[in-house]
């Protein structure tokens, strides 16, 4: 088994549901989740249909449209918006 690597950055999280969840706040925040080993991720896949959000948005989301969005089309969305942030 690979060993969880230690989070890098100033990671803050709250406790919703009997679960620990990380805090996004600001863009500092979801920029540090592109280094988050993956083993401390609360889920690595989801079926969109679970989630209560808009429809198109999620879609948008699932890059290869096959009705799951995981982490890695996470982090493609997250660069996506930090890069579209960064020209303003």
């Amino acid at each position: 088994m690979t060993p969880v690597k230690p989070p890098k950055g100033n990671f803050r999280f709250r406790i919703i549901g009997g679960g620990l969840q990380l805090r996004i706040e600001n863009a500092d925040d979801l920029a540090s989740i592109l280094d988050l080993d993956e083993a401390l991720w609360a889920m690595t896949s989801v079926d969109i249909d679970y989630l209560r959000f808009d429809r198109k948005f999620l879609e948008f989301i699932d890059s290869d449209h096959d009705g799951q969005i995981r982490s890695d089309e996470i982090k493609q969305a997250v660069k996506f918006t930090l890069s579209a942030t960064q020209h303003r």
